[in-house]
């Protein structure tokens, strides 16, 4: 009996919920749905909420009695609203023609945050606004739009993140660029493509130039998502996720053929660098191609000659080896201020198709290949051995080559099971080498990497009703590693089998898992909440017959499962308001790189290790965003900080080591000293990432950025590697219809030698012998429409022509350097 009074009361409420709710459709004068169009809805109380329209233009309102008005964004935040008298006598069919409701534009700073933050948006149906995966969109994140990229000099997918306000690189040469987010750097910061993972079992723990093969020239937006993403993305997720998105093709919107043609070409002065990139879509109304190619050279290097930091002769190449008559000759830098011999070329290919249905169902076609050619490694380049002659003839990477072929299949059609349903499957060949060769030696020893990679992932999103959404998934990456090595005498063209850098008897790894997150969105906060479990195998072989280091086993076997989970709140009591906490864990498998590598750097020796263990992290961080003078026209102020804390437990670093009772070894020539890789300590890392960002006078734009981050291994009490100073970005823009002028600055703080991690992790022989100077640097840029098929953009960087070095960089920044690029679409 009393079951069915519970069940009388329940069905009651749902019917009265039914009955004050409302569904309002929306289109324009010729009747047409506007789907996915941010929906603000005001309460006579004054709460805000923030809902996407359907596909079919439609939202649904919880309580009707307490609407006051509801408004649209038709196109750049120019709002159509709409009081509840509109509303009723529209019969809930509102059209956004010219006479209708109210308009007025919003700042962009008050609907989409500051430099791509937003407050959150939560969808009424499954259609995303957003290349944020899966429920996420509430996450602290930033997206660097296409637009930002082509009006930058960022000519790497590594140099276009330093348009964000939370990212910096390292770099060793011209063609590298390793990211670091949250004072992680390398294989602890995930990077995807396309919805398919980049990172792979050789993705190693020191500096990571692999974003060097993403083609910023075809990104159409990159999300950089800050602290663990292990629940959507799995291991590796553990400073950030980098999240690169290529341009999609364009169909038609009409019966007949559309063609689009783009081209882009830019000259940067101090890298010598010429970038040429031709893009062609040819789309129909239900299928559609787009075909794009690249090609980039780039030259010696020129640093500045203004050296404010006092070091008069740091950073200088004073010498470069050429090979002379068969012999090898140490040539004297004329100006040691020019960075010789590092130039490179690189072709960058896309192909993407696309075939669309009327019930709900697309597949695309996606093809990538990137290839370089040799690059030289300036930090091994400039090293020279006891004898005071250089080290090395020859340190170079060899053609750094990616393949990707991937079919994504999308359902959008409402069942039992899943409103929208994603399902990659992708293959991935990478290939990379290392060439070197010892001063006045005849052999040149060649080590080759190649891994294939097989991927397929499942995700699924159901709205169980206009406030809760659930997300799920499974996904499965399989790697299978080869290395070889061989020495090459240059002279005769003898040949024979030498140490490879990764276990000879080949290696693989899977990385598994399944996820499920469930979002609730109530009037002034939204709650995000989910798990994940990973299931992690690998296995490798080693021949010892074919090593040159006397290892005391042959084999190495790990199995690695893991349950990570987070929390993420949002409350945001009204339109300029935003308040998030995070709870997040996170994780890092070892991969094949972590246990089985053989390589040499300065003097000390990295050797395998087959007692391993995966890294676990505990994240929290809270946030706000806040909108100043929202009600006055003639300014605008809105206000970004986070602050986060990362508890990395047994985490993975270099330790001193022995091998049957030997601290050092002979090996490439000289003796050096036995390091491995081990689950060493615990690591605590916190800081904060700020951003202002005020609009005045129309056409005025003034915003800054400023992170800070500070790392400590808490056991020794010694300072973590990877962690960058200080730094910052000011900029102010003068915008109008005729273009766009800016100028702005970039900084980083002194990073002191008593600072810099353990060993060799931070490269302390390429900063002074007090560490790492500060440095600042001036720059302005305009950018200028010429027609509407032609812009042009001009600019002058590093102004006053200081030398500086980035945090951990073995290369001299650029100098002074002009830039100058043109865009023609038609």
């Amino acid at each position: 009996m009393k079951l069915s009074k519970l069940l009388l009361l329940i069905i009651f409420f749902f019917i009265l919920n039914v009955i004050k709710s409302q569904e309002i459709h929306f289109s324009n004068q010729r009747g047409y749905s506007l789907n996915n169009k941010k929906i603000v809805v005001k309460s006579e109380a004054g709460k805000v909420d923030t809902l996407l329209s359907s596909k079919s233009g439609k939202v649904k309102i919880d309580n009707l009695d307490k609407l006051r008005s509801i408004g649209i964004n038709t196109k750049n935040n120019i709002y159509i609203y709409f009081s509840k008298k509109e509303i009723i006598d529209a019969n809930f069919k509102l059209k956004t023609g010219e006479n209708d409701g109210l308009i007025y534009t919003i700042p962009e700073s008050q609907v989409s945050g500051v430099n791509g933050y937003s407050l959150p948006a939560f969808e009424t149906k499954t259609k995303r606004n957003s290349h944020i995966p899966f429920g996420l969109q509430n996450i602290f994140h930033e997206i660097i739009k296409e637009n930002n990229i082509l009006n930058s000099n960022a000519s790497t997918g590594a140099e276009l993140l330093l348009l964000s306000s939370g990212v910096t690189i390292q770099k060793s040469q011209i063609g590298g660029g390793s990211p670091i987010l949250r004072g992680v750097e390398a294989n602890r910061i995930l990077l995807v493509i396309d919805g398919v993972r980049m990172n792979n079992a050789i993705y190693r723990s020191g500096h990571l130039q692999n974003s060097l093969t993403v083609d910023p020239l075809v990104i159409s937006s990159c999300d950089i998502i800050y602290g663990p993403g292990a629940v959507t993305y799995g291991s590796d997720a553990i400073g950030g996720v980098v999240h690169y998105k290529t341009k999609n093709p364009k169909l038609s919107q009409s019966d007949s053929v559309s063609w689009n043609t783009n081209y882009f070409s830019r000259y940067n002065s101090a890298s010598q660098e010429i970038s040429n990139h031709f893009d062609i879509n040819y789309g129909k109304k239900n299928w559609a191609v787009l075909n794009s190619f690249t090609y980039k050279k780039y030259g010696n290097q020129k640093m500045g000659n203004n050296r404010l930091h006092g070091y008069n002769d740091w950073g200088f190449q004073l010498f470069s080896v050429d090979r002379i008559n068969d012999n090898d000759s140490v040539l004297i830098n004329v100006d040691p201020s020019i960075q010789k011999g590092l130039g490179y070329s690189q072709f960058d290919f896309l192909q993407k198709i696309i075939l669309k249905s009327g019930k709900g169902f697309s597949v695309k076609f996606n093809n990538q290949i990137s290839t370089s050619t040799e690059i030289a490694r300036f930090d091994q380049l400039n090293n020279l051995a006891s004898s005071g002659l250089p080290e090395f003839s020859q340190w170079s990477y060899g053609p750094q080559k990616r393949l990707l072929s991937s079919l994504d299949f999308a359902f959008n059609k409402n069942n039992l099971l899943f409103d929208e349903f994603n399902i990659i499957a992708s293959y991935q060949n990478i290939e990379e080498s290392r060439i070197t060769r010892l001063f006045q030696s005849d052999f040149q020893d060649e080590r080759v990497e190649n891994v294939n990679i097989y991927g397929l992932s499942l995700d699924a999103v159901k709205s169980l009703n206009h406030s809760f959404k659930v997300f799920y998934g499974i996904e499965s990456y399989q790697n299978i590693v080869k290395s070889s090595g061989l020495s090459n005498n240059i002279n005769t063209g003898e040949s024979f089998s030498i140490q490879t850098r990764y276990p000879n008897g080949g290696g693989l790894q899977n990385l598994s898992g399944i996820y499920s997150t469930l979002a609730f969105k109530g009037h002034s906060f939204s709650l995000l909440g989910g798990f994940r479990y990973a299931f992690n195998f690998l296995s490798a072989q080693f021949n010892n017959s074919l090593n040159s280091i006397p290892l005391p086993f042959n084999n190495i076997s790990n199995n690695t499962n893991a349950l990570n989970g987070n929390l993420n709140l949002n409350y945001y009591p009204h339109a300029n308001t935003q308040l998030n906490l995070d709870i997040s864990t996170g994780f890092r498998a070892p991969n094949i790189d972590d246990f089985g590598k053989v390589f040499k750097k300065d003097q000390y020796i990295m050797v395998p290790n087959n007692s391993i263990k995966a890294e676990y992290a505990y994240n929290g961080s809270i946030g706000i965003y806040q909108n100043v003078f929202s009600k006055y026209k003639s300014i605008n102020l809105s206000i970004n900080g986070s602050f986060f804390t990362t508890l990395i437990n047994d985490v993975i670093s270099r330790v001193d080591h022995q091998i049957n009772g030997l601290d050092s070894i002979f090996y490439d020539g000289q003796m050096c000293k036995i390091r491995t890789n081990t689950n060493f300590d615990k690591a605590l890392i916190y800081g904060f990432n700020s951003s202002i960002k005020i609009a005045f006078q129309k056409n005025w734009e003034l915003f800054t950025c400023l992170s800070y981050t500070k790392g400590t291994l808490i056991n020794e009490l010694v300072p973590l590697g990877h962690i960058p100073p200080i730094f910052g970005r000011t900029s102010l823009k003068f915008i109008t219809k005729k273009g766009v002028g800016s100028f702005f600055m970039r900084y980083n703080g002194w990073k002191t030698i008593e600072q810099f991690g353990d060993g060799n992790v931070d490269n302390p022989i390429e900063a002074t012998q007090d560490g790492t100077p500060s440095w600042l640097t001036y720059n302005i840029q305009f950018d200028c429409p010429i027609s509407n098929m032609l812009n042009c953009s001009i600019g002058c960087y590093n102004i006053t022509d200081i030398h500086y070095k980035t945090f951990s960089s073995a290369i001299s920044s650029p100098g002074r350097n002009w830039l100058i690029s043109l865009n023609l679409s038609f």
